[in-house]
């Protein structure tokens, strides 16, 4: 999910299985590039890039 505008994203992440540590999250609707961290449980924003 998109942290800018909350729209679902093609990423797919297995909970409790998938880490992402540092990704570039692209959202097409918003064309926002977005830093985040997924720990498998939760999803945090690291920086964001315009």
């Amino acid at each position: 999910m998109c942290p800018r505008c909350k729209r679902p994203t093609n990423v797919v992440a297995i909970k409790g299985r998938t880490v992402l540590r540092d990704f570039p999250l692209f959202c097409k609707f918003c064309k926002c590039e977005t830093v985040i961290e997924f720990d498998g449980e939760r999803q945090r924003l690291r920086a964001r890039a315009e």
